[in-house]
């Protein structure tokens, strides 16, 4: 089954609004205008609403035992990825991509039940393999499953 619910998600924030524009960010340096960027709690919010939305059709059996997701970021070679929400994520040092090659989680394949008991750490385990293109080794797993948690219940 294909969905076009998410066709939106290849016109991110990050795909229009300028960086300069942008509040709150943190850089070591300015960037040059029109720099692509990537920020670190818009983009973990659009995953959690991503696997939300696969999580909400498992009830209306669209499914069988299995289904795959598929997500792809491309244009990555020196993109920023940057703090939207400067009081939200501990940043120390700015993370630039290197890669030359689009980010993809390969067609990953989820059995039902198992999507289900680990939800929130397949959303995390995707977001982690993302951030890893900016070579952000270290990023504050507690930190990220507790905002996507408050993300799930509206709190924030």
């Amino acid at each position: 089954m294909t969905s076009g619910n998410f066709y939106y998600i290849k016109s991110l924030k990050e795909n229009y609004i300028p960086i300069q524009d942008i509040d709150n960010q943190w850089l070591s340096s300015t960037p040059k205008p029109n720099s692509p960027w990537l920020g670190i709690i818009n983009t973990l919010y659009t995953l959690t609403e991503f696997f939300e939305f696969v999580k909400r059709l498992i009830p209306y059996n669209y499914f069988e035992d299995e289904f795959y997701i598929d997500i792809n970021l491309y244009k990555a070679e020196n993109m920023i990825l940057i703090v939207d929400e400067y009081d939200r994520v501990d940043f120390g040092e700015s993370h630039i991509s290197y890669s030359s090659k689009p980010w993809s989680n390969k067609n990953k394949t989820y059995k039902i039940n198992y999507f289900i008991d680990n939800f929130v750490k397949l959303i995390l385990d995707e977001y982690c393999n993302l951030v890893y293109l900016f070579q952000w080794k270290n990023p504050p797993y507690d930190n990220l499953k507790d905002t996507i948690e408050k993300f799930l219940k509206g709190l924030v």
